[in-house]
């Protein structure tokens, strides 16, 4: 293995919904915490793909051998070895476990996305947590209802993965977009499009 791979254990966050990548298999971009209270981008992760016991929901603690992207120059972006994915806790497995989640989370929750913004200009980090207040808008707007032929023939080129999926990856034809503001006077507003697994399974 690559000497520039480290192990990192790792909150899930989020996941979003696969699409068909360039390379040829469908992925998915994911989003966690590290152990040192870091955020981390996950991609590609050819979740279906994987074997059973390697798929994670939100919220598990997962260990894997990871590495930082070279075509991502964003800090908190890194590339994964998929076959030592390893879900070390779930959220099922009981106990404190929210409270423990909170924990982790809260440090690294900001006041708004305007704050989010304005720190990213210094740290560059583009992931981030946040309570937004005020008026929640939701829109819900059409788009293509069936995969390209080009996006198909990536779809069921599985490779060399340990798992084919049962059916072919559906094609979600709405794009679901978040408005609201800040709250501020400097604020002029974000629409934030949600490509949340959860979100596009509903």
């Amino acid at each position: 293995m690559d000497s520039q791979f480290e192990m990192k254990r790792i909150l899930i966050t989020g996941k979003t919904y696969p699409n068909p990548a360039r390379k040829g298999v469908e992925v998915s971009c994911v989003g966690g915490v590290t152990e040192e209270g870091n955020w981390i981008r996950l991609f590609p992760i050819p979740f279906r793909l994987l074997a059973d016991d390697k798929q994670f929901k939100k919220y598990d603690e997962i260990e894997v051998m990871a590495k930082k992207a070279r075509s991502d120059q964003r800090p908190e972006s890194y590339q994964v070895d998929p076959d030592s994915i390893s879900v070390v806790r779930s959220m099922s497995s009981g106990g404190n476990k929210w409270n423990e989640v909170r924990e982790r989370l809260l440090p690294l929750v900001s006041a708004s996305v305007c704050v989010i913004q304005e720190q990213r200009k210094i740290t560059r980090v583009t992931l981030g947590a946040f309570q937004p207040t005020g008026q929640i808008k939701l829109t819900i707007e059409a788009t293509e209802t069936d995969w390209t032929p080009e996006q198909l023939q990536k779809l069921v080129n599985y490779g060399m993965f340990d798992k084919i999926p049962q059916s072919t990856l559906e094609k979600v034809p709405y794009k679901f977009v978040y408005h609201f503001n800040c709250g501020t006077s400097e604020c002029n507003g974000h629409n934030i499009s949600c490509i949340d697994w959860e979100m596009c399974q509903t």
